[in-house]
């Protein structure tokens, strides 16, 4: 298997991991009803594969959404003032990403 096809695996399911933990602190703080009161009791791992389950099945769905104007627009302004000098190599990008999970474990 390609070695960046594996990074950025390995990446996505770090996000994942992080985009988890960011939903069940907003849970914990914010929700006082809970729609799907089973998925929370799940265990991290299973939440984990359903997380990856739904991405899955999004990815190979087609769109029945548009992208409103105002996104446009902001993406193309954005991509007016992009720096390419500025963008990271897959390995910085991975390496910043264990960094900011390595200083979270530690804090």
């Amino acid at each position: 298997m390609n070695n960046s096809l594996e990074d950025l695996r390995v990446l996505r399911k770090k996000y994942i991991f992080k985009c988890l933990n960011i939903v069940n602190n907003f849970e914990n703080k914010h929700m006082t009803s809970n729609i799907f009161p089973d998925l929370v009791k799940l265990p991290t791992s299973e939440k984990l594969l359903l997380l990856e389950q739904l991405w899955d099945s999004i990815r190979t769905e087609p769109a029945d959404f548009s992208v409103p104007d105002t996104h446009k627009k902001e993406l193309d302004k954005r991509l007016e003032t992009l720096n390419p000098a500025s963008l990271l190599s897959l390995n910085e990008l991975k390496n910043q990403v264990d960094t900011l999970i390595q200083n979270r474990k530690e804090g």
